[in-house]
């Protein structure tokens, strides 16, 4: 007997594996500021600043996934739209609605876009590998 449909496991499985795109995501963004800017890094613990944001970034981006994402996706998808293109705009219009409630909207923008795409784009091949 079988409990789910191909496309319920396959957005189950993306949900909870997809989000753990945050881990690489902040350790590339750490090394890129490392290079940018390497008197700011010297200053900095990057193994506590490290392990701080992968925890709090993988909470956030696994409500965000779940609560936003996982249900515009499934919507997608109905719609026989469910393409890489989609996914990563889908995930651009939620780093815009995120970032409505900053100061600075345009860096929340670009953080919030940086980590909403690697996490989408993570969940879509995940989708389509599964």
């Amino acid at each position: 007997m079988k409990t789910f449909s191909d496309t319920t496991r396959k957005n189950v499985i993306s949900v909870l594996v997809g989000p753990l795109a945050i881990i690489p995501a902040i350790l590339i963004m750490g090394l890129v500021s490392h290079l940018l800017f390497p008197e700011e890094s010297a200053i900095t613990d990057w193994k506590q600043v490290f392990n701080f944001y992968s925890v709090i970034g993988i909470m956030i981006a696994y409500v965000l996934t779940t609560l936003f994402a996982l249900p515009l996706v499934v919507v997608l998808q109905k719609m026989k739209a469910f393409t890489l293109l989609n996914v990563v705009l889908l995930a651009l219009g939620i780093a815009g609605v995120l970032c409505l409630a900053s100061s600075s909207q345009l860096l929340a923008f670009l953080y919030f876009g940086y980590f909403t795409v690697s996490v989408a784009i993570s969940c879509w091949g995940i989708h389509r590998w599964v």
